[in-house]
């Protein structure tokens, strides 16, 4: 039976509000993503799929990891401040993906960023990352302004991804 020494061994709990987002450059903006990493408010790690491949020999079936499957969405929600940065950031950098005069869309060299997901300790250091590669927004839906209501702008975000891989980050930005 474990002891009170025993639990109080235990490290501490990875705490789900203790993380940042982190993402470089911010397409068509030229802005510094201080702001953004500081004002999102929620967001998941993307999940991934491993198909199976059946492999028959002598009588039996044999799963084998076959191709591996990305959800290629990523949602965020960010809260936004006086100066409208976030929002006319992330707004600016879909208008850039795609014109919305002629829809047609830049190269995806030239529209898509790589993300960094830090989950952070009570020191404020990273305990675990998630580099997500390839993202562009794809929903920037608009937000609610309510004369009734004092509660501050917030507004969620879906970003398209090519895949992501644990463990990796794009390091400290400022």
């Amino acid at each position: 039976m474990p002891t009170i020494a025993d639990v109080r061994a235990l490290a501490d709990p990875a705490r789900s509000f203790q993380f940042q987002v982190l993402i470089a450059p911010l397409i068509g903006t030229g802005s510094d993503t201080g702001t953004m990493s500081l004002r999102c408010q929620s967001t998941q790690v993307p999940g991934v799929q491993n198909e199976a491949t059946m492999v028959r020999l002598a009588g039996f079936r044999l799963p084998y990891p076959g191709l591996q499957r990305f959800s290629h969405v990523w949602p965020t929600r960010f809260v936004e401040g006086n100066d409208m940065g976030v929002f006319q950031q992330i707004q600016s950098w879909a208008t850039t993906a795609t014109d919305p005069t002629t829809q047609l869309s830049g190269t995806k060299l030239s529209i898509t960023a790589n993300a960094t997901v830090q989950q952070l300790d009570n020191g404020g250091n990273a305990i675990q990352s998630w580099l997500i590669v390839g993202v562009w927004p794809s929903i920037v839906p608009g937000y609610a302004m309510d004369v009734d209501s004092s509660n501050p702008v917030e507004f969620s975000v879906d970003w398209y991804f090519d895949y992501w891989q644990p463990g990796t980050q794009l390091g400290t930005l400022t």
